[in-house]
């Protein structure tokens, strides 16, 4: 891991910027005055691990929303998972096509070697364990499938979850010998143990809807391009009812509308970046956009910028 740094309630908001691409990984976000923003940061190590707590209070109905793009990824190289447990105010998060709202004892997982989108209001307060890839992967293989779906507060499972990491924080410094080792080792287990059951759950009939929606998600990924799609075409094509659709989409907290709108965005974004094309036309319509002004208007909303300016900013 590397060396953290820290945010008090006096820092202004580029030092507040700057340590969180720093300490957890590059993102691009429109600045909010420094007299409608407080925020602190603070990190932890624990052995392989880092536990670390945020919150902001911005002011002035402002809203501080955070883009995580393919181009970041490249640039910073972070490739651990973040494990977030709500702690005050709502923080909202999207990935995957998967949208979440984490509420106070609520959990969820993000995966920082995708496209993800963060955004804080009012006041927010939230605790990370921040753990190298590897260390989940092998303990939840099938861990995509929980990214950006929550743990919802007031279960045995989320409770235990957050009292395992309060009562492993310590006001000091942790040594680094073999007990700490063991500990991390024994609470990381923990935790994807409650992520496994919370999320997968033991029901037989969950692996075959789950098998169905990465089909569906993959004929979404092949066709793009296609500006004819809609609930009744996907549906025709996959085999499937509108409503069985619908329902495997809601499970993730998305529709698959919104799903398809999202990969194409993030798509052409990446396109835009590697210079595939010379033309904002050109870019809209190779993934399924007829409408250029829809296209800008969505591309800003979701990246903030229009793609006239990604592509004069290569």
């Amino acid at each position: 891991m590397i060396p953290f740094s820290y945010v008090g309630p006096e820092d202004r908001f580029d030092h507040w910027h700057e340590v969180t691409c720093r300490n957890f990984s590059h993102t691009e976000c429109r600045a909010i005055p420094d007299d409608c923003f407080t925020a602190t940061v603070d990190a932890q190590p624990f052995d392989s691990l880092v536990f670390s707590d945020i919150s902001s209070r911005i002011g002035g109905g402002k809203k501080l929303s955070l883009q995580r793009e393919p181009a970041h990824i490249r640039k910073d190289g972070h490739e651990e998972f973040f494990l977030w447990i709500g702690r005050e105010g709502a923080t909202m998060f999207e990935q995957q096509g998967r949208a979440v709202t984490l509420g106070p004892g609520e959990i969820m997982l993000m995966d920082q070697t995708k496209p993800f989108r963060l955004e804080f209001c009012g006041v927010s307060a939230t605790s990370l364990i921040i753990a190298e890839r590897s260390l989940l992967t092998s303990r939840l293989p099938w861990i995509d499938a929980v990214v950006a779906r929550k743990i919802t507060a007031g279960m045995p499972l989320s409770r235990l979850f957050v009292s395992l990491l309060d009562g492993l924080k310590n006001d000091e410094p942790m040594p680094a010998d073999a007990s700490t080792a063991r500990l991390a080792c024994m609470a990381l287990d923990m935790w994807t143990g409650i992520f496994d059951l919370a999320l997968r759950g033991e029901s037989a009939h969950e692996r075959p809807l789950r098998q169905k929606l990465q089909q569906v998600q993959a004929y979404l990924r092949a066709n793009l391009d296609d500006p004819e799609l809609d609930i009744d075409s996907i549906a025709t094509a996959v085999g499937l009812s509108d409503r069985t659709l619908l329902r495997l989409f809601a499970e993730e907290g998305t529709t698959p509308m919104r799903w398809l709108m999202q990969e194409r965005l993030n798509a052409s974004r990446a396109a835009i970046e590697q210079r595939r094309f010379e033309r904002v036309t050109d870019a809209a319509f190779a993934f399924g956009f007829r409408n250029l002004s829809h296209f800008s208007r969505s591309f800003k909303a979701l990246h903030g910028l229009t793609p006239q300016q990604l592509l004069r900013r290569r």
